[in-house]
């Protein structure tokens, strides 16, 4: 088969591994996904609409054709709706993933939100 065919392709998202996911605070959020399209389409992931940024906490690992997202440690802040958006010249394409976080809330971050005040005898 001769590239000539294949230069312009509309992205598309193999969705195999976008099977909604309940996981335990404290584990990792996992995804590896394949993505056609011609020329290689831009990758871009999203938690509930707001577009992900690597840092400590998750790690985008986007080459052509594949992408892998990692959270580590996830928290309950990490539920919601992952988005991944796919573009290149000749269209895009979206697919929509839903994860859940299950478990107590992490004691130190519950102390920065409580006041104290409640506890206050008169």
């Amino acid at each position: 088969a001769s590239d000539v065919y294949k230069r312009q392709v509309k992205p598309r998202i193999d969705r195999t591994n976008l099977v909604p996911t309940t996981i335990k605070v404290g584990q990792q959020i996992v995804f590896n996904v394949d993505v056609i399209g011609e020329p290689p389409p831009t990758l871009t992931w999203k938690l509930n609409g707001v577009e992900l940024v690597p840092d400590d906490h998750l790690t985008l690992n986007n080459k052509d054709y594949h992408t892998d997202l990692i959270v580590f440690r996830a928290t309950r802040k990490d539920t919601g709706k992952y988005t991944l958006h796919a573009a290149n010249s000749s269209g895009e394409d979206e697919a929509d993933v839903e994860v859940t976080v299950l478990g107590e809330y992490d004691q130190e971050e519950e102390l920065k939100n409580v006041k104290t005040d409640s506890w206050t005898q008169t």
